[in-house]
């Protein structure tokens, strides 16, 4: 029984550190991607048609949808 829960508690450790790992590596660029969406979408910045800044307002709720997954 000990041998078992050992593995058991092995198996949720990798989990827990696969789930983090995979997380962070995901964070990662979706950040940068946001960031330089909101670049793209500042009149300060750069100058983008309706037909583009519409199509960056649906990659903005795209990225912040995956951020928080």
């Amino acid at each position: 029984i000990l041998r078992n829960v050992d593995a058991q508690k092995r198996e949720e450790q990798q989990r827990s550190e696969f789930i983090s790992t995979a997380s962070h590596e995901m964070r990662t660029p979706v950040a940068a991607i946001e960031g330089f969406i909101e670049l793209a979408l500042n009149p300060k910045v750069a100058t983008v048609d309706e037909k583009a800044r519409d199509y960056l307002k649906k990659a903005t709720l795209a990225t912040k949808h995956l951020s928080n997954l």
